[in-house]
């Protein structure tokens, strides 16, 4: 399967949020709000697709507290 197709499906199996666009909003297992533009990034509502093609939100990353002491 492609980068992509992994993405998309990793997005569409994440949860809707009632009265947002699934296409820009869903919801990791956890909780956490996600946008899709914001794949890979560090921001409030990052996201990245884990080892199991699960979306997870970015703060989920093994590698997490390294891209926030990256910035300093």
């Amino acid at each position: 399967m492609t980068p992509k197709k992994l993405k998309l499906k990793a997005w569409k199996a994440a949860q809707k949020i009632p009265e947002y666009s699934p296409r820009t909003w869903r919801r990791d297992a956890a909780g956490n709000d996600m946008r899709f533009s914001d794949l890979g990034l560090d921001t409030h509502y990052g996201w990245f697709v884990d080892e199991h093609g699960h979306a997870l939100h970015i703060t989920m990353h093994p590698d997490y507290p390294s891209f926030r002491e990256s910035e300093k």
